[in-house]
């Protein structure tokens, strides 16, 4: 049986992705930070087969923790702080999660060792238009 896990777990993606990747035979696991997360439950009551993990995509040790215990085939790193007012709010959280989140999760793969697919999609936001000035320097290269 194939593993999962995903972060971004107690998000819109995260949960449809959980309960379809069930569907498909996978078992799946749900990177959550805290045990006082008011999702939590309302996401293993909408998919028992789900089990919940305790790590932080902060903390680069407790996302080595989960990857050994775990030991996924696959890891889908949806984590990231996706409310915009919140963002703007606090920039540096979301820099720290939603940028640097990225790069701790596939360090973690990296030192855990074992071959994973991973796949990431920290924001749902596309890029703004390129100015003028992004235009030429693309067009340069």
């Amino acid at each position: 049986m194939k593993r999962a896990l995903i972060t971004g777990i107690t998000g819109q993606d995260g949960r449809y992705l959980s309960e379809f990747l069930a569907s498909k035979g996978y078992q799946v696991f749900g990177l959550i930070r805290g045990q006082n997360n008011p999702k939590a439950a309302l996401v293993v009551e909408e998919n028992p087969a789900l089990e919940l993990v305790d790590g932080d995509l902060r903390d680069l040790s407790s996302l080595i923790a989960v990857m050994e215990q775990v030991q996924p085939d696959e890891v889908y790193n949806l984590g990231a702080i996706s409310f915009v007012q919140l963002s703007f709010k606090q920039a540096e959280l979301t820099a720290e999660i939603t940028g640097l989140g990225v790069l701790r999760m596939l360090e973690a793969v990296r030192i855990v060792g074992a071959r994973r697919t991973t796949r990431s999609a920290s924001t749902r936001h596309p890029p703004r238009r390129c100015s003028a000035r992004c235009a030429r320097s693309r067009r340069r290269s």
